[in-house]
């Protein structure tokens, strides 16, 4: 898809693309594509090294192992979109580019995209078309701004089904290209789950469906991966421990008759607390208590901070995944 000079900036600014968007879009020949190649990888390298920490960290903290993909997003939301400074500008990622400008040489061209970096935005494209060469025409999901994105090391559907692809998306001049980790979801069986996220942007009126998606990027992907186990509808769950089962029965009832949001039915947590049972396999005397702790996860994720309870808010979703259920079953 292109857009012409004086089309409307597909951003949605109101200007003209060239007074806009326009000059934001840099091309780079093949030689420089390279070293951008070079700078994803050496990036890579630094983001494994990251996992290996705080895997180490966590298992002397929590004494416990960790699912990877766990701390995958953990360390994605801590690195490109945790920010460290009171102005809220700076981020890991932002620090790394910094450092990385200081001592590998770049030419200016490559030198500005890999700036630009430090902007990357968790993105939910619909694939329209194929171009070749692992390139794509895309449309992002929530503003349908046209975009071009390099899907690399993956097999895609065919796009007639409809193809929805989330990741972490960094430029290359004029395609994107995901870093780390990415999902591949068919459109029509993930209608439920985005009628879920678009209910929890509503929630708190933000003007951007990316701002949203890099403020809670934790809760975000609990939710894609919700989907992608077939947890968010009605399916019905098969429970290896009554217990287990009694734990949900009595959420679902919470929900129904408390909670009017995001999980109003209460078929997300439900369904996150028997992904969680699979896993963990926890020993459940008390079903209320265990309970009312997944009731308070899921409303201190999925809500908003001046509605969600304020309870240990501070505590981010890392730490709370694997221990919630026995960290508040006495709430």
């Amino acid at each position: 898809m292109s857009v012409k000079r004086n089309d409307p900036c597909p951003c949605g600014s109101g200007q003209k693309y060239k007074k806009c968007c326009q000059a934001k879009v840099t091309y780079i020949g093949e030689m420089h594509t390279d070293k951008l190649w070079n700078l994803y990888d050496e990036l890579i390298m630094f983001y494994n090294h990251l996992i290996e920490e705080t895997k180490s960290f966590f298992s002397k903290e929590v004494n416990e192992e960790i699912p990877d993909l766990i701390v995958e997003q953990h360390v994605i939301a801590q690195f490109f979109y945790e920010t460290n400074d009171p102005r809220g500008r700076r981020t890991m990622l932002k620090e790394y580019i910094e450092e990385q400008c200081k001592t590998v040489p770049m030419v200016p061209s490559v030198r500005q995209i890999f700036k630009n970096w430090a902007h990357v935005s968790p993105m939910l494209l619909k694939l329209e078309e194929a171009k070749g060469n692992d390139v794509y025409e895309a449309i992002d999901y929530f503003s349908t701004e046209p975009f071009s994105v390099k899907i690399v090391e993956r097999e895609v559907p065919p796009l007639e089904d409809g193809v929805l692809y989330f990741g972490n998306m960094l430029s290359f001049g004029d395609t994107l290209v995901s870093f780390a980790f990415d999902l591949m979801l068919p459109l029509e069986p993930s209608e439920p789950m985005l009628r879920v996220l678009e209910e929890m942007m509503d929630q708190v009126n933000t003007y951007s469906a990316n701002v949203y998606m890099k403020n809670n990027y934790e809760a975000v992907v609990s939710l894609i991966f919700a989907e992608m186990d077939g947890i968010v509808g009605n399916e019905e769950l098969e429970w290896e421990d009554e217990a287990h089962e009694n734990v949900a029965e009595l959420y679902i009832a919470a929900c129904k008759y408390f909670f009017a949001g995001a999980d109003a039915d209460g078929s997300l947590g439900a369904s996150l607390w028997h992904s969680f049972c699979e896993t963990y396999h926890p020993n459940v005397r008390k079903p209320e208590k265990y309970a009312a702790g997944l009731h308070y996860f899921i409303n201190s994720i999925y809500l908003e901070p001046t509605t969600a309870p304020t309870r240990r808010n501070s505590l981010n979703f890392m730490r709370r995944v694997p221990q919630v259920f026995r960290k508040y079953r006495g709430h």
